[in-house]
């Protein structure tokens, strides 16, 4: 059996007045000290009330102090009038209507209309709103401007509300709102076609709004005068524009402003927490809908500056203990799984606060929602959510002083026991309307209860979140049927007990308990030190939670309301003409039509353009009537048009326009008789002075060769062949100006077209001329994309100089057998990446460029090309290298941001390729170089590339090795960072890309070892018994185990050695000390790594790990307890992965800090 409790606060216990002393909950003091005036009617009241049995948090939610006193937390929908309503702001996740500060029209016509809307009475940012049923879209990147720097243009000339990028808006201009693309029309006069603009003021200003000033600053009746500035409040300005298609109606607004800022003592590192929030200082506060953060923030007091706005009133901090707040904070964080993957806080909040809500009853709705009970002890507030901790005390029967009274209630009446729940909450995916729970039943109790169904109800105004209302209702339901209600004295051992923060346990060989827990609800202090307890039966098992418990629900969106329109049937077009009396045509025109059976239809509007036109040629309107077909003249003849049609309704203001049909005009020649008269005979006359004689017919022979004649009937030229002896229409004349095209030439024939950007396809036999680069342009099938290659069979012989040929182009299959020789070649280092000396860097991303384009779009600035040769070789031979800035860019990426991009080139597939470049990287940074390959469509099909995972700053260069996939055509030079790690500036040195194997060229006695790319010279390279002793190719004892072949004994280590240059390590960072690539073969590896350490201190503690392609392998060894001592891993990588492999030592210390020196790092891949 069960029971409901009536007392009105979730937290209230017994008030004794014969009680010399009782420590019990939220009352008379704290409510005078903490709450001001309305506090103490509250505490007064308490002091007077009746008190039941217990005071579970459902049985106080169902008569808790915001029902009796009126209170009401439910989302307003609609917006409020008038300057004597009481201040508001929202906590948490919530949505209001506001309240209406000002409203006006203007503009040509007047036809915009501007309101402002109060949202809450302390700074808020914007989070999203809704316009009717539908959520408010905002047009990305844009802003609607008004002209104001021009006297030409005031408020009631403007027409129009041009969009501007936002950062881009003219000085001219003053930014009205974001448009958005609810009720959007078609686009026109610049405006995107919208018809609503929102600008969100978020309480920070300390002006007047721009465009209200120039608007309504001169207003006859209600001027908005620089004084208007709203300091503190968040406020939001409305602007509508009416349409007579879309927006015929004013629509309506719920605005969802962001968390309040709230503070938070955990992040406050002056009161045991970590971070920079400090209380008072709003500037330092970080928007929450934390439960336990924003009822903290109520009892401390909600303030604006010094000025008091809410809640607890000088309200000293100890009266708030940290210890038991932080854990309430931290318990409403702690991730609860979800049925559909995922977590979510355990509790979270959000209502709107009215100031004249009694702050008692918002923490109560508050509390109801995350589980969490408030105590006053000692005159300190304390909360607790869920069950206080573990038992503080246990009893037996022996413990309970038998001479004073005892009581126990076993059960609830049957008027209040219930064993299943419903309840209400606002779905913001619905609007925020108010929605109902699944129900959850209580099996367990349904049974007790004899099978009977007795269900209760409640809602959660503060709790916009359908998960957690699910188990809000499992654990207060089945708390609340906890029936076992005691109350009797203890002795003097119990004296400490707090209520409702403490529990015990009950060992009672009476009652059959065995460490029964028991909440403490109320503890009366009696003469010597005995005390007088009501206990309350509680079960932890109550509050736990699985995704099984989860039932399913589904948030249903209100369905905006579509504008009723009356749609054309059988729209149809067709070429026509108007013909004279002989019935010849005499003018081109189109013939449309459409169903007829259509009511309340007044006109039909009909637009034609030319084929590939974006603007109409002609918009006209015609009378809706029978036989509903209109002709359409003043169109060219043998021209090609779209035409599309809409019906005007008298029913509705919108329309719908039919789909473009395309239609050809016929060909109207002239005819004689429209000609002036003796205008034939003058052309006659014209044409014989030029030699052409006009003919009825054509003679039998010409007069001479080439005689020229016309047909007068057909106006046709025919030409004497005199070599022939017939007449012929081959007549040989000079080609007028753009009257040739590739149509007029004969099937097969081609010829290049000038073109400034290569088109996406071609076919076989197509040619272009770039205008960017001069060069010609052929389709190659074979590849998919266009080339300007040429097959060496095309090239005559010797015809070929060195500056002819593309860097890296002839590799060892084009040389003949024997036919290099030293002394015939020249070292170079060319590379097949395009331009990799970057002097063609093109310009970013979305304003051309051919070389190279970094993401521009997302903030990544090019700083510099530069020349260093200081460091050695990290740049390349040349020391050549580009300079990029990361640090302002927006870019984001999971977990990898694109930065840089280098030209598509071809490549050869299953290839063996080594890929190196150099980099600095300007602090600590995640990035990725990579050559990224890809298939004859551009898609990628595999990479070669590098991973770099430094702590600080780092110059290295790298080189690695692998072989290009056999669907890979093409490929480009890429750059990432991953934000996650920093945003650095980066050096990007020449990147080189050779072919492995592929000829080198040098001069005599130019092959040295720095020359050589790993593992490029191997036994099926060279000739046979080319290297032998004999021949002093080998050294006396030159060969050792590790030249031994066939992995007889090991395959080549991999090494790497830093000199003496030391790396400062904290504990504030992951560092990396050293790193190598090495091409593992699917074996084994074995790394050794070793580092010299100074401590800052003998109590140094430092942890040294590996990092295997940035993921960690093995474990971590710790070092410390002296100034300096030597660090040391030998480790066996079991992976058997294949590739390039990048091994890191990372290093961080625990406590103090030290320098690293005189690193060593080895990898030994072995196999047994």
């Amino acid at each position: 059996m069960t029971r409901i409790w009536t007392l009105v606060l979730t937290v209230v216990a017994l008030m004794s007045v014969a009680a010399p002393a009782a420590a019990d909950p939220v009352t008379g003091w704290l409510a005078v000290n903490v709450f001001g005036w309305a506090g103490a009617t509250i505490g007064a009241f308490l002091a007077s009330a009746v008190v039941s049995l217990g005071t579970g948090i459902l049985g106080a939610a169902l008569t808790g102090v915001a029902a009796q006193q009126g209170q009401n937390y439910d989302v307003k929908f609609d917006v409020e009038f008038g300057d004597d309503t009481a201040l508001t702001f929202t906590a948490g996740d919530f949505a209001t209507a506001g309240k209406r500060r000002f409203i006006a029209k203007w503009g040509r016509e007047t036809r915009f209309i501007t309101e402002v809307i109060e949202i809450s009475s302390l700074p808020q940012g914007f989070a999203g709103a809704w316009v009717n049923d539908e959520r408010a879209d905002l047009v990305a990147g844009k802003v609607g401007t008004v002209v104001t720097g021009l006297s030409l243009f005031g408020p009631s000339s403007i027409r129009s509300l041009p969009a501007h990028d936002i950062g881009a808006v003219p000085a001219t201009h003053t930014v009205v709102g974001w448009p958005l693309s609810n009720m959007k029309d078609d686009e026109g006069e610049g405006d995107l076609g919208a018809r609503i603009w929102v600008k969100w003021i978020d309480g920070t200003q300390t002006a007047a709004d721009p465009f209200l000033l120039w608007a309504f600053g001169e207003d006859a009746d209600y001027p908005w005068t620089a004084n208007h500035i709203g300091t503190g409040k968040t406020y939001v300005i409305v602007t509508t524009r009416f349409d007579s298609e879309t927006l015929t109606s004013y629509p309506t607004y719920l605005w969802e402003p962001e968390p309040l800022p709230l503070y938070d003592p955990r992040y406050d590192s002056t009161a045991g927490g970590q971070g920079a929030q400090r209380w008072g200082q709003r500037a330092t506060y970080q928007p929450s809908r934390n439960a336990a953060v924003i009822s903290y923030n109520i009892a401390r007091g909600i303030y604006w500056g010094d000025e008091w706005l809410f809640g607890g009133k000088n309200m000293a901090q100890w009266r708030l203990p940290l210890a038991e707040w932080m854990a309430a904070m931290n318990a409403c964080d702690m991730p609860v799984a979800l049925a559909e993957g995922g977590t979510e806080p355990a509790y979270r909040a959000g209502l709107q606060i009215t100031v004249s809500d009694e702050p008692l009853g918002v923490m109560e709705e508050i509390g109801k929602g995350a589980n969490m009970r408030y105590a006053e002890v000692g005159g300190m507030l304390k909360p607790v959510v869920g069950l206080p901790a573990a038992p503080v005390f246990a009893i037996t029967d022996a413990d309970i002083v038998i001479s004073e009274g005892q009581s126990l209630t076993p059960f609830a009446p049957a008027s209040q026991t219930f064993n299943a729940i419903t309840a209400t909450f606002p779905d913001p995916t619905a609007k925020w309307a108010s929605r109902d729970a699944p129900e959850y039943i209580s099996e367990a109790g349904v049974a007790a209860d004899g099978g009977r169904h007795l269900p209760t109800s409640l809602s959660y105004p503060a709790v916009p979140y359908p998960h957690q209302v699910q188990r809000l209702m499992r654990a207060q339901l089945e708390d609340y049927r906890r029936d076992t209600i005691v109350e009797f004295s203890l002795h003097p051992g119990a004296y400490a007990l707090e209520p409702l923060v403490d529990t015990i346990s009950w060992t009672s060989a009476r009652n059959g308990y065995d460490a029964k827990q028991f909440v403490v609800e109320q503890v009366t202090k009696l003469p010597g030190m005995n005390v007088t307890v009501r206990l309350r039966e509680v079960d932890p098992a109550d509050y736990d939670w699985s995704p099984s418990f989860e039932l399913p629900y589904d948030s249903v969106a209100p369905v905006p309301e579509i504008p009723w329109v009356q749609a054309i049937d059988g729209w149809t077009a067709v070429g026509d003409e108007v013909a004279d009396d002989a019935g010849v045509g005499r003018v081109a025109a189109i013939r449309v039509g459409c169903a007829g059976d259509a009511i309340g239809i007044a006109q039909a509007r009909i637009q034609a353009r030319r084929l590939g036109a974006s603007e109409p040629t002609f918009d006209v309107m015609r009378p809706y009537d029978r036989p509903y077909q209109w002709r359409i003249t003043g169109v060219a003849p043998a021209s090609v048009y779209e035409v599309r049609g809409a019906l005007m309704s008298e029913l509705t203001g919108g329309y719908v326009w039919s789909g473009w049909i395309t239609v050809t005009t016929p060909a109207i020649q002239m005819q004689e008789g429209d000609l002036p008269d003796g205008f034939v005979a003058r052309i006659e006359e014209m044409a014989a002075a030029q030699g052409i004689q006009p003919v009825d017919a054509l003679p039998d022979a010409g007069a001479r060769a080439d005689q020229l004649v016309m047909i007068r009937t057909t106006g046709e030229i025919w030409r004497w062949d005199a070599a022939a002896g017939v007449w012929t229409q081959n007549v040989f004349a000079g080609v007028s100006a753009a009257s040739l095209d590739k149509t007029k030439f004969a099937a097969g024939l081609t010829v290049p077209e000038v073109v400034d950007v290569l088109p996406a396809t071609g076919s076989v036999g197509d040619m272009l001329v770039l205008t960017t680069d001069q060069k010609i342009y052929r389709w190659d099938s074979e590849l998919g994309a266009w080339s300007n290659k040429t097959d060496g069979g095309d090239i005559v012989v010797n015809t070929l100089t060195g500056a002819a040929f593309m860097a890296g182009a002839v590799g060892a299959r084009e040389i003949a057998t024997g036919a290099l020789r030293a002394h015939h070649v020249l070292i170079t280092g060319g590379s097949l990446v395009p331009d990799y000396l970057y002097q063609d860097l093109g310009t970013p991303v979305g304003q051309g460029g051919r070389s190279w384009f970094w993401n521009a779009a997302q903030g990544v600035v090019f700083q510099q090309r530069f020349v260093d040769t200081q460091n050695g070789n990290n740049y390349g031979p040349q020391g050549v290298g580009i300079q990029l800035n990361t640090a302002p860019s927006t870019v984001t990426g999971n977990p990898w941001a694109w930065v840089l991009s280098g030209e598509v080139f071809p490549i050869k597939s299953a290839t063996s390729y080594s890929f190196e470049l150099g980099y600095w990287v300007s602090g600590g940074s995640r990035t990725l170089f990579r050559i990224t390959y890809l298939d004859r469509d551009g898609n990628y099909v595999g990479e070669l590339g590098h991973i770099a995972l430094h702590g600080a700053a780092w110059i290295n260069r790298f080189s690695v090795s692998g072989t290009s996939p056999a669907t890979a055509k093409t490929a480009k030079l890429e750059v990432y960072i991953d934000p996650s790690y920093g945003r650095p500036v980066l050096n990007i040195g020449s990147a080189q890309l050779l072919e492995r194997n592929a000829v080198l060229l040098i001069v005599e006695g130019g092959i040295q070892t720095q020359h050589l790319t790993s593992q490029i010279v191997t036994a099926d390279k060279m000739a046979a018994n080319s290297v032998t002793a004999a021949n002093g190719a080998i050294a006396d004892l030159a060969v050792n185990t590790l030249q031994i072949a066939g992995n007889a004994v090991t395959v080549p280590a991999y090494a790497y050695w830093e000199p003496s240059s030391p790396t400062f390590v904290t504990n504030s960072a992951d560092y990396p000390l050293l790193e190598l690539t090495v091409d593992r073969r699917g074996l084994a590896t074995m790394i050794t790594a070793n580092a010299q350490l100074d401590g800052s201190s003998t109590d140094m503690r430092i942890v040294v790990w590996l990092l295997r392609n940035g993921q960690q392998v093995g474990g971590s060894y710790g070092y410390g307890g002296a100034w300096r001592q030597s660090s040391v891993i030998n480790f066996v990588d079991w992976d058997t992965g294949q590739g390039p492999t990048t091994y890191t030592l990372m290093a961080r210390t625990v406590v103090h800090a030290s320098n690293v020196y005189q690193r060593y790092l080895s990898a030994h891949q072995f196999r047994r």
